[in-house]
């Protein structure tokens, strides 16, 4: 199956709101891409765009996830290498 076109872009929004230092679930990133691109994103979507960043092809990141205290959810972060960090 093809890779929706503006999954590059979604993919780099997510990268940099998780590069933040905080950790966020798909439903408050959902959210955030909501405000940032004007549309809702499904969180299927975001969870898949999350995983992406770990894969070499877009960028190979250390994506770190927990569970979030006190429910089911899972939460993520994107530890940037340190040439990155100088990037952005």
């Amino acid at each position: 199956m093809p890779e929706p076109t503006d999954s590059p872009k979604i993919r780099e929004v997510i990268r940099d709101l998780l590069s933040r230092g905080h950790h966020y679930s798909t439903y408050e990133i959902q959210g955030y891409l909501q405000i940032m691109l004007g549309r809702l994103i499904s969180e299927s979507a975001v969870s898949a765009r999350v995983r992406d960043l770990r894969k070499p092809q877009y960028g190979g990141y250390n994506v770190i996830s927990r569970p979030r205290h006190g429910c089911s959810a899972w939460e993520y972060r994107v530890e940037l290498a340190n040439k990155d960090q100088e990037a952005a």
